[in-house]
């Protein structure tokens, strides 16, 4: 690759198997239907080489870096904070938004804080929107889990936990599904890092109501719900699985909360108020 005068980047996420490299550059970005916010220096990457599942246009960061698109464009709101909602109905719409958030009765709140992790998102490590997870409940059942950080990451599909936490989720919901007549595997590599059930037949799992209702114990008392269709899934190798995985999975020691389980759920990030923020039934 030819410089040209230009600055170079390149990023990898996880064990890079995803990347994007090229260059720096900035242009003019005009914001709003009559152009209320013009940045003239703003500042993005044009890459000329990428390998991830191709179904994007490209990525827009909100981190917590400066030149993430959020912190770039905040100072254009009066409220320092984003929210968004996927769907778990690809019928209905989720949506996007910067600045200021409806706050109701239904609402949720925990503290968030901008942690640095250990460089696993990149060669480098980048500042992370964190919470404390304090632990998980299992059809109303609190777990005995000590309180550890989570990384919050919109990117990634899986919920990673630290091992002695998984064991006891994995514990708990093993119970609740073996009666329902699908066994834990447990002869692979991949049944040690996830939890998969499978009935003699091989057949995909459909009676959802009758799975157990998982639930996550952040600090200052929210809980966020997980309904079974954001916590299972069947998978065509593996039977029955869940969207919570164990650490090793990923990297070790480091927990994150993937975007699965957040599905229909309204989630803002409220930076000027040092909150994570969500809203059961938004989209």
């Amino acid at each position: 690759m030819e410089r040209e005068d230009s600055c170079l980047y390149s990023m990898s996420y996880g064990r890079e198997s995803s990347y994007s490299v090229g260059k720096i550059v900035t242009d003019r970005l005009t914001l709003g239907p009559n152009d209320e916010a013009v940045i003239a220096g703003f500042v993005f990457g044009c890459s000329l080489g990428t390998n991830y599942n191709k179904l994007e246009a490209g990525i827009m960061g909100f981190g917590a870096e400066a030149f993430s698109f959020f912190m770039q464009v905040s100072h254009f709101v009066g409220y320092e904070a984003f929210s968004y909602c996927f769907s778990s109905d690809r019928q209905k719409q989720g949506y996007l938004s910067i600045g200021n958030y409806s706050r109701t009765s239904s609402s949720y709140s925990t503290p968030m804080f901008v942690a640095t992790p250990r460089p696993v998102f990149s060669k480098l490590p980048r500042s992370m929107y964190s919470l404390q997870l304090n632990s998980l409940s299992v059809n109303g059942i609190t777990l005995h889990s000590d309180p550890y950080e989570m990384t919050v990451d919109s990117g990634t599909e899986m919920t990673l936990l630290l091992s002695d936490t998984f064991d006891e989720l994995d514990n708990a919901v093993t119970q609740a599904v073996e009666p329902l007549g699908y066994m834990r595997t447990r002869s692979t590599i991949w049944s040690d890092n996830h939890i998969c059930f499978e009935d003699k037949d091989f057949t995909p799992f459909k009676n959802w109501s009758a799975l157990p209702v998982v639930e996550l114990l952040f600090g200052s008392g929210a809980k966020l719900r997980v309904p079974p269709q954001s916590a299972f899934y069947n998978d065509g190798g593996h039977g029955l699985c869940m969207y919570f995985v164990r650490d090793a999975f990923f990297v070790k020691g480091m927990q994150i909360l993937g975007n699965t389980v957040t599905q229909s759920i309204g989630i803002t990030f409220d930076i000027q108020s040092e909150q994570f923020v969500f809203r059961e039934g938004e989209c």
